[in-house]
């Protein structure tokens, strides 16, 4: 007990509570970079703690290493790619859900996972690690192997989709990981007499003679990276995480150009060619951007700061001409005809004018009409029929949609403001309160992506939800959008 208080003592003080704060913002960031591990950054922080006191020394290290392994969920959320090594179990199903509009809840349910998971792994090693200790100790090459096994056939379990591929890529990975030195022994392995394979397998266009100067590699690279961002992910991320990775490859690249002397000659060498003027291509290029970049930094300048009287997108007020039909799951739904099949009286027939009866009544702050009745409560757990189902179709909102339109429908939510342009307001009079229920349902299935110019207000990032929901679902969510709002889906009459 007296050792427990005593590093309790140690940690709660202000200089390892500072340490381990500015720990975990660099595990974050290591973490949130794919390529970049847990290990990596213990070992960057080495030079760091070795001359430190040894209490900040390993706070240091474990908030890092634990942070790191958590922040990995970040890109194998959003862009199907694994942080470290521990994301990679569970990044299939954690980009499914992020595709489905989950991901600030799979990232949520992560990060209390691995809490709960770290603070009881902690306590079990406190108890048990001498005798694993000494089981460790017997470990020879047959159980090291065995156990590599296992760990690398589970790989090929958790992998979604084709299980002959997964076994095939682990095939291949295993078969360039063999050449080179042997980390352990450091005898070379399928070498071959070549040097070159000293350092593994390592083929570059300049060894087989088309090099590309590493300037523009690294442009190359930057562009493809902001390229695939930008429109290859979905659904589409924010402009902010665009620049936060824009930025990080950035910096990846110049750390990649700079490595050594050479390569950072190699790098700059254009650049010094152009500003020196050595040819006459190297002049007339040097002319051309010293003409070209102010003429593009005044026109963007100009365009920032001119004057706008253009409607506020966010009003929507432009509709785009809906089509005749809408196919949602192999259905076709004639938008004239369609009606919602859960706006629904008690005796279980279509009846418009009973569910507007029951709209929500956005009066000072209320939302319901009577709170204490079931015909008018949808959250009240014996509410029946066309309530109940407004209920389920806020429950589907809540879990996928208020992230960007808000908790109030307004178009406020957490990531409203990384589009151009904002999600709807959906309390805004302009905007579903002049359309047909129909219309909200053909707009929610079908995204926002691939409208023509003249509906530009409407077109924005939002996923075809058609490919996450159900169609009794959408129906639902739009419901709820017209209860909650208050307001009441127009007629074709």
């Amino acid at each position: 007990m007296d050792t427990l208080l005593l590093g309790l003592q140690l940690v709660f003080n202000v200089a390892p509570l500072l340490v381990i704060l500015a720990a975990s913002v660099f595990g974050v960031f290591v973490g949130a970079v794919p390529g970049l591990t847990a290990t990596m950054a213990v070992a960057l922080l080495v030079p760091i703690t070795f001359y430190r006191d040894p209490g900040p020394a390993i706070a240091a290290i474990v908030t890092t290493s634990a942070m790191a392994i958590f922040s990995g969920d970040i890109p194998a959320t959003y862009l199907n790619i694994p942080g470290t090594p521990s994301s990679a179990a569970y990044v299939g199903d954690s980009h499914l859900l992020a595709r489905s509009g989950r991901a600030r809840e799979t990232l949520g349910v992560n990060l209390v996972c691995s809490v709960f998971g770290g603070i009881f792994g902690t306590i079990i090693l406190v108890f048990v690690s001498p005798s694993l200790a000494e089981v460790a100790l017997q470990f020879s090459s047959f159980e090291y192997f065995w156990l590599a096994l296992l760990g690398l056939s589970c790989s090929i379990f958790i992998a979604i989709g084709s299980r002959v591929k997964a076994f095939l890529s682990l095939m291949i990975g295993l078969l360039l990981s063999t050449v080179g030195l042997d980390m352990m022994s450091g005898a070379p392995r399928f070498t071959f007499g070549i040097p070159d394979l000293m350092a593994g397998i390592n083929f570059t266009l300049k060894k087989a003679g088309v090099g590309i100067p590493k300037f523009w590699a690294g442009i190359g690279v930057w562009i493809f990276i902001w390229c695939y961002l930008t429109y290859r992910v979905y659904p589409p991320i924010p402009f902010s995480v665009r620049a936060i990775y824009g930025t990080v490859s950035a910096c990846g690249i110049f750390m990649w150009v700079s490595g050594s002397q050479d390569d950072w000659e190699d790098f700059k060498r254009p650049i010094m060619n152009v500003l020196d003027g050595i040819s006459g291509f190297h002049k007339l290029v040097r002319v051309a951007v010293l003409s070209v970049l102010p003429i593009l930094l005044a026109g963007y300048a100009w365009q920032s700061y001119q004057p706008s009287f253009d409607e506020p997108i966010e009003l929507r007020t432009v509709h785009p001409a809906p089509p005749a039909t809408t196919k949602v799951h192999g259905k076709t739904f004639v938008l004239q005809t369609a009606s919602n099949p859960f706006r629904i009286n008690p005796e279980g027939k279509y009846d418009q004018a009973y569910s507007n009866a029951h709209i929500v009544v956005q009066d000072m702050g209320r939302l319901m009409k009577d709170v204490n009745s079931k015909d008018d409560n949808p959250w009240a757990p014996e509410a029946e029929g066309y309530i109940k189902h407004v209920r389920e179709g806020g429950e589907i909102f809540f879990q996928n949609c208020h992230f960007c339109h808000g908790d109030n429908l307004n178009g406020r939510g957490l990531w409203a403001y990384a589009f151009n342009p904002i999600p709807a307001n959906f309390t805004d009079a302009g905007t579903i309160a002049q359309l047909q229920e129909t219309f909200v349902f053909w707009r929610v299935a079908q995204g926002g992506i691939g409208l023509p110019p003249e509906g530009f207000p409407w077109a924005s990032v939002m996923p075809p939800w058609k490919e996450h929901l159900t169609t009794d679902e959408i129906w639902k969510v739009v419901m709820f959008e017209y209860w909650h709002t208050g307001y009441y889906p127009r007629t074709w009459d």
